[in-house]
């Protein structure tokens, strides 16, 4: 089988078919629903009344760097579903996302396969709806066909599959190759903020999707010209079509766009698959979505102007101290690699509550017109002030506002302009906020063009007979002798800071690109931030910039419970994959 052109269809949508009495001219509002199922964290969305389809929709994630990618399209994209009258239940991977975690030398295949199962009962259990459809994202398109057989879905959607185990690891050592990822000894793959153990690396060389006996009545695949080898096995009256801004859709999450055209032939191929579909029969009520383990419990909260989180509570109740963790750029709220979320957990085992959030047009949270917010320009201030709302609604008084990369930048612009926040930790940030020196795509040039990680990049070489360092010491003692006017307003930012008592505390990677600006602008090792009252400045060798490697997210987190001053036997992460 060939793939259609762009625009060419397998289906058509007779007058005589009535699709549920979809009305596309007033479509429903949805209910956005978390739920909890065998350690999975998710999302159920449905229309606010009774659902018109009786077909429900189950998202299978893909992992690492694609989930962060798909992660808000697929969100808005389950939200358009529920308002055609369709029910889609999105959820987390185990070790990913806001899920449990897994052992380290756990087999995730297994684990991610059996996820399937699970959504797919849930899904079964709890929306009443009679048919089922899979729609597997990258390798969740991989997950969707392998548990096929057993799950049995009445149709299966595929956006850009991966179409075996061998395949996605190619591509995943590629990327370790281009990227100069550090070596594992354990025999384990860690590139762009996943980690694959032995076990899943040994499961997914078996894996060949493209063999799957075919059980379900109908399928729609979009993928790029490698996904062509899936198309026979998906059936003869399959709807398979080239997959359109592929590039553009796998870019960072803060740059990256929306597949528009292939998600709305998706919808469209949806409701034609709907027609004549029972009605949903009555569903039975769902649990409150709280997932919890040893000194623990967390679950979903909407709070503010339609922002969502996870707050996450010390089993025994804890003192008044709490943490708000935001976004990294467009990445969603539980973290590359998951830091944030597992550093919620660490912390709440230590006593204090920590609430991860979206901020407004990131992740799940709303957003205005535009689909994304700016990473920098949006700010983020109101978004820190309803967060702050909340956990103080819960008892929690002391706040420290956490974030890396562009969630620490905006931690500081808030201590400093609300003199509700006096404390604010953040790691491998700019203060100076410079657009035409910091292009929005750096992050993926720095992973592209840098080295290891967890080193510094070579020096560059000598100039006028001076060495790097003395180079960088006159460089650092010119900019804070004569600061430049963007400089100069931070540095008075700061001191008005210090003078009510702020605490500001940077973690640093030596040599990453936050670093060297904030030494061209504050001095060699930060000098002259590091002299202010309050504020204190940890170079590190051993963490990289946004936190991709477990060792970054390990190291990274010990010296965060060290600035709160809570104890050394909190400073273990969670066991995660």
């Amino acid at each position: 089988m060939g793939f259609l052109a762009a625009g060419e269809k397998r289906f058509v949508l007779e007058p005589s078919i009535q699709l549920g009495d979809i009305d596309v001219e007033h479509p429903l509002s949805t209910e956005f629903i978390p739920v909890s199922f065998e350690g999975h964290a998710g999302v159920l969305h449905r229309p606010t009344s009774k659902p018109r389809l009786g077909v429900t929709v189950v998202i299978c994630p893909p992992a690492g760097r694609d989930a962060r990618c798909a992660y808000r399209p697929m969100f808005l994209w389950a939200e358009d579903l529920a308002r055609r009258g369709f029910q889609v239940l999105r959820y987390d991977n185990l070790g990913e996302g806001d899920s449990l975690g897994l052992e380290p030398e756990a087999d995730q295949w297994d684990a991610w396969l059996g996820g399937v199962h699970a959504a797919a009962a849930f899904a079964r259990a709890y929306t009443g709806a009679q048919q089922l459809v899979l729609c597997g994202v990258r390798a969740g398109g991989a997950l969707a066909l392998a548990a096929a057989e057993s799950v049995k879905p009445d149709g299966v959607m595929l956006l850009s599959p991966t179409p075996s185990g061998a395949a996605w690891l190619r591509d995943l050592r590629f990327a370790a190759a281009i990227q100069r990822a550090p070596a594992t000894t354990d025999g384990s793959i860690e590139v762009d903020g996943v980690r694959l153990s032995a076990a899943t690396i040994q499961s997914l060389q078996s894996v060949d999707v493209t063999k799957t006996p075919r059980v379900w009545r109908d399928a729609f695949m979009a993928a790029p010209p490698s996904g062509a080898a899936l198309a026979a096995t998906l059936g003869p009256d399959a709807t398979v079509r080239p997959f359109e801004g592929h590039a553009a859709f796998f870019k960072e999450p803060h740059v990256n766009e929306q597949p528009t055209r292939v998600l709305e032939e998706a919808a469209e191929w949806l409701e034609y698959f709907a027609a004549g579909a029972p009605r949903p029969k009555k569903a039975p009520a769902l649990a409150p979505a709280v997932l919890e383990q040893g000194g623990w419990r967390e679950r979903p909260v909407a709070f503010g102007d339609g922002l969502r989180g996870v707050l996450c509570l010390p089993s025994n109740g804890g003192g008044a101290r709490a943490v708000l963790i935001g976004n990294t750029a467009g990445d969603p709220r539980a973290g590359i690699g998951g830091f944030a979320a597992q550093a919620c957990r660490t912390l709440a085992k230590a006593g204090v509550a920590a609430l991860r959030f979206d901020f407004r047009g990131v992740g799940e949270s709303a957003s205005g017109e535009a689909w994304r917010s700016h990473p920098y320009d949006t700010p983020r201030l109101p978004d820190f002030r309803a967060a702050a709302e909340l956990v103080r609604a819960h008892g929690y008084s002391e706040i420290t506002l956490l974030g890396v990369c562009t969630g620490g930048y905006h931690a500081i612009q808030a201590v400093l302009d609300d003199p509700q926040f006096d404390r604010a930790i953040a790691i491998n940030s700019w203060l100076v906020w410079r657009p035409e020196r910091m292009p929005l795509q750096m992050r993926s040039e720095m992973a592209l063009n840098g080295a290891d990680p967890l080193k510094p990049p070579a020096p560059p070489p000598a100039k006028d007979g001076l060495t790097p360092r003395v180079a960088r010491k006159l460089q650092g003692l010119v900019s804070s002798t004569i600061p430049d006017a963007p400089c100069r307003k931070v540095r008075a930012r700061l001191q008005a800071a210090a003078r009510r008592g702020v605490r500001v505390h940077l973690i640093l990677g030596r040599g990453d690109a936050s670093t060297r600006s904030l030494e061209a602008e504050f001095g060699l090792e930060c000098g002259w931030i590091a002299r202010q009252r309050g504020f204190t400045v940890s170079m590190r060798r051993d963490i990289d910039h946004a936190l991709f490697s477990p060792q970054s997210q390990r190291n990274a987190m010990g010296d965060i419970l060290r600035a709160l001053e809570l104890a050394p036997a909190a400073h273990r992460l969670p066991k995660s994959a």
